[in-house]
């Protein structure tokens, strides 16, 4: 069985451009009162048990890393089944998984892999998708507040992006000075 992140980040940007190309603020399905900026966009994951990927707009003015993206999951989410097949094949088949890397690597995932290990190769892979996005001017559209961040959080904790202390490399705009 193998993965190609190649693809799956294609798809990924995609799922990105698309839900930015639907943001309605006032029927953003999201934590926060509607028509209010975005403060945070966090990218939400769980590659095993559900496969797939959230993209929400939090536009609470406390926002924070805290984990309420994951009451908005349905409305919000694109699903990666062939990420739940693989991690059946690699732990009740117990056979090694071979990943293809974004970077054209690839990578032979073996059972015996720690949880935050394996996390952490659909993680990268999501927050390289937002950083391009950003560079990219994606989100230049939507409705975004001074020192809007945005964050890659797998669902059981198992790899989260920007760490805590470094939230100002998932930031998209500034703060004012």
């Amino acid at each position: 069985m193998s993965l190609d992140f190649r693809e799956d980040y294609k798809t990924i940007y995609a799922f990105i451009e698309s839900r930015v190309a639907k943001y309605d603020p006032s029927s953003n399905v999201g934590p926060g009162e509607p028509d209010k900026p975005i403060r945070q966009i966090d990218f939400g994951y769980q590659f095993d048990q559900g496969g797939w990927i959230a993209l929400v707009f939090d536009t609470r003015p406390d926002a924070e890393p805290d984990g309420e993206w994951g009451s908005y999951i349905e409305e919000n989410a694109l699903q990666m089944n062939h990420w739940v097949e693989a991690m059946d094949s690699l732990f009740e088949d117990e056979k090694p998984v071979t990943v293809n890397i974004s970077d054209g690597t690839s990578r032979v995932i073996r059972p015996d892999i720690e949880t935050e290990d394996l996390a952490a190769y659909f993680g990268i892979m999501l927050r390289d998708a937002l950083i391009e996005a950003r560079g990219a001017g994606v989100f230049a559209s939507l409705p975004l507040a001074q020192g809007c961040v945005m964050s890659v959080e797998e669902h059981d904790g198992e790899y989260g992006w920007p760490v805590y202390e470094k939230r100002d490399e998932g930031l998209i705009i500034r703060p004012a000075s």
